[in-house]
């Protein structure tokens, strides 16, 4: 209940109070997670904030969180060589697996220039 009126679900409440007038307290989050959590708990939890939170722009958070988010895979890109694309695509990969236990797609995003189609990540041509 915000100002004595009960809200229909989190993210009305939310916005009422005013918590979701900019992407401020999911880049916090995602700033005190990159310290503490691997990889790919941070990229579960990405997932779980595009699903549940609907940043206002998801694109400039995960610019702004790729390196961490592909921490992982760029520390093994020498020995498996992964070329800088490859990496990409497995971050996408891994984001969109949580999505879609959430009932969720990447492409719902608009993350990269990216399309997710019968399996897997595909390069848009625009």
């Amino acid at each position: 209940m915000i100002h004595g009126v009960l809200s229909s679900s989190f993210q009305v409440a939310a916005h009422r109070r005013g918590y979701l007038h900019n992407d401020s307290n999911l880049e916090k989050a995602m700033e005190e997670a990159s310290i503490y959590i691997m990889s790919f708990d941070l990229r579960r939890l990405f997932s779980t904030l595009l699903h549940y939170c609907k940043p206002l722009d998801s694109k400039k958070l995960f610019e702004d969180f790729y390196d961490h988010l592909a921490e992982d895979f760029k520390k093994a890109q020498m020995q498996l060589n992964l070329s800088d694309n490859d990496i990409l695509y497995k971050v996408l990969q891994g984001i969109n697996d949580t999505l879609e236990s959430l009932g969720r797609e990447i492409n719902q995003f608009h993350l990269v220039s990216f399309i997710y189609r019968n399996g897997g990540l595909l390069l848009r041509r625009n």
